[in-house]
């Protein structure tokens, strides 16, 4: 008895011992994604920027192309699940073409998709609105990728050309500077 007493004791120590082991794991495991992501992002160089914005540049046309002139036989359906996979791949490429750029203007680079609009945001090459419009982008990119739950096809329907003016703007900014 007096062994499960002491046991019970020591519990919570145990508990914040391996929260605290975890933690360090998991940041100790970011710090080695970042180095590895910033070496890669170096390598790349300014060909690879271009490259990515030019990527980017084809998918908003793409995505402005089926929102303009849907093919006939193409239902609802399907266009919806289009703009979805484009809607996708922008916020995607944006976010590579985003850290490309951080890394060759020596700032650091994003901890995940979100954190890199943060991190342009910081550099000041979104204003802070835009940056929350991507905040929600990169929500609907993950509602996609992870299928959450149903997406409302209006909802969507709104948010593409929006897109399609932050992300135009975001590759001018880029392709810039």
């Amino acid at each position: 008895m007096e062994n499960t007493r002491q046991t019970a004791l020591f519990q919570p120590r145990l508990q914040a011992r391996k929260e605290t082991e975890d933690t360090a794991n998991f940041r100790e495991r970011q710090r080695r994604n970042r180095l590895r992501d910033e070496t890669q992002m170096r390598a790349v160089g300014k060909d690879g920027l271009q490259t990515k914005l030019l990527a980017l540049k084809a998918y908003l046309d793409e995505l402005e192309h089926w929102r303009t002139n849907p093919a006939e036989p193409v239902g609802p359906r399907a266009l919806l699940r289009i703009t979805e996979r484009l809607l996708q791949v922008i916020v995607e490429c944006a976010a590579d073409a985003g850290n490309l750029w951080l890394a060759k203007h020596g700032h650091p680079n994003g901890d995940s998709i979100r954190d890199v609009f943060r991190q342009l945001q910081e550099a000041g090459m979104l204003s802070a609105e835009v940056e929350q419009r991507f905040e929600g982008y990169v929500e609907t990119r993950d509602r996609i990728v992870h299928d959450y739950n149903p997406l409302d096809p209006a909802g969507l329907a709104a948010q593409a050309p929006e897109l399609l003016a932050d992300a135009r703007a975001l590759l001018q900014s880029l392709a810039v500077s």
